[in-house]
């Protein structure tokens, strides 16, 4: 799907913040994608978003590794539906739950 990167790249920002964890998460794994063109175009999605070895308040780099560590591993499944209009830019969140995994 076009604009599945920058919908997931949009999906986890809005995650990260408004999360409270101390460390922060990332998609992990795509398992389900439906789009539906609407006004704009509609992504059902579910992802596993997995707890990451990056402190929310660290520096943000490009490569941040999944948590290993027992203690510190977190994975969540989410499904999420997020409306976008891909050629204005435009992304929101209308719903997302998520399940420890």
């Amino acid at each position: 799907m076009k604009n599945m990167n920058s919908t997931l790249k949009f999906f986890i920002e809005t995650y990260n913040n408004a999360s409270n964890d101390t460390y922060l998460f990332q998609v992990d794994k795509l398992l389900r994608s439906q789009m539906q063109l609407t006004t704009g175009v509609e992504y059902m999605v579910t992802v596993k978003i997995s707890r990451t070895k990056c402190e929310r308040n660290g520096t943000r780099n490009h490569s941040c590794p999944i948590q290993n560590k027992k203690k510190l591993k977190k994975s969540f499944i989410c499904d999420f539906l997020v409306y976008t209009v891909p050629w204005m830019n435009y992304y929101q969140l209308w719903n997302n739950s998520c399940l420890e995994a």
